[in-house]
């Protein structure tokens, strides 16, 4: 009875294992035949895979689809981990991605630290006042606090007016490049509402002087004939 028993265990088991292997089978052959990404010549290990050493193989069955790469794109530019025959078929274990560099953290943005601007003491009784760059027209860029200089403006389209003579320069402000903003001026008050009575005429040009102080025979008016200055003096 036993010995029965167990002929017809194993009966059964060999059984179900045929249905097994019949089932896969028929499974198998009612699945559509792929073509798979194969070498059209030989990878070297290290190798980055172009589109030229790859081609398509003929349709093929009973091949593990999920294993193996369908789509060329899928393999261009990946590194060949170990030695490709030609006419083989591209494994996912045969290939990986390129290594990108790590891209570096950006650096901590410089604060901008605004320059400055360059002063001296303003001299007793006098007035400091300031004009900008937009009031002024291309001011000598040496300048500095403690240089003179004469204030001129345009009178009409042939005259250029000497407004104060050897002004002292109490003040610079520059931007981060060097570039003059801004410059302060001591003045008394009378010089004061003389020059804002021209401000509004247009932009005030800037001589240096190499004069400290005032020059009794300094010049009032300039007239600009056919390009040539003439310097004219008030009596």
């Amino acid at each position: 009875m036993k010995r029965e028993s167990m002929v017809l265990f194993v009966a059964l088991a060999s059984g179900i294992a045929a249905f097994g292997m019949i089932f896969n089978f028929l499974k198998e052959a009612k699945r559509p035949a792929s073509s798979y990404i194969m070498t059209l010549k030989d990878v070297k290990k290290g190798q980055i895979i172009k589109k030229e050493d790859l081609g398509m193989s003929d349709p093929l069955k009973n091949i593990p689809a999920q294993a193996y790469y369908t789509q060329a794109s899928d393999v261009i530019d990946k590194t060949a981990l170990d030695d490709i025959a030609k006419g083989k078929l591209i494994a996912r274990s045969m290939v990986k991605a390129i290594e990108k560099p790590a891209t570096p953290a950006p650096l901590p943005e410089q604060k901008r630290v605004k320059k400055q601007p360059r002063t001296i003491p303003v001299p007793a009784s006098m007035r400091a006042i300031t004009l900008t760059i937009q009031e002024l027209q291309n001011p000598p860029a040496s300048i500095e606090p403690g240089n003179h200089v004469d204030i001129l403006s345009t009178i009409g389209r042939n005259e250029v007016k000497t407004i104060l003579n050897s002004v002292l320069i109490v003040g610079v402000a520059r931007s981060e490049n060097d570039n003059i903003e801004s410059v302060t001026f001591a003045l008394t008050p009378e010089e004061v509402e003389k020059l804002l009575s021209f401000s509004k005429s247009g932009r005030m040009r800037l001589i240096l002087s190499s004069s400290g102080g005032n020059d009794a025979s300094a010049v009032d008016f300039v007239e600009i004939i056919r390009g040539v200055q003439r310097e004219k003096k008030i009596t």
